[in-house]
């Protein structure tokens, strides 16, 4: 376990890290807790990537296009010169 420690050492960003897992949460809270007993400062994501994944995809099947979008724009009055 220290070495798994010392690997998430190396890679946090100003001693912190960002801990999730798939699903629920309970092995990336018990993860959190150990890295964090290493000096590490640790934020875990409710419910796991699983959860955020879907939240995400909510949110962007929920946006509507707005006119940056479009294409027809381009077109119009294109010939007339």
């Amino acid at each position: 376990m220290q070495e798994l420690s010392e690997q998430a050492k190396e890679i946090a960003v100003d001693g912190q890290l960002l801990v999730h897992c798939w699903r629920g949460g309970m092995r990336s809270s018990r993860t959190a807790w150990l890295f964090e007993q290493n000096g590490l400062k640790c934020s875990v994501l409710e419910g796991g990537y699983k959860a955020f994944r879907n939240h995400i995809l909510d949110k962007l099947s929920a946006a509507k296009p707005d006119r940056a979008c479009r294409t027809d724009w381009f077109w119009e009055d294109r010939d007339s010169s």
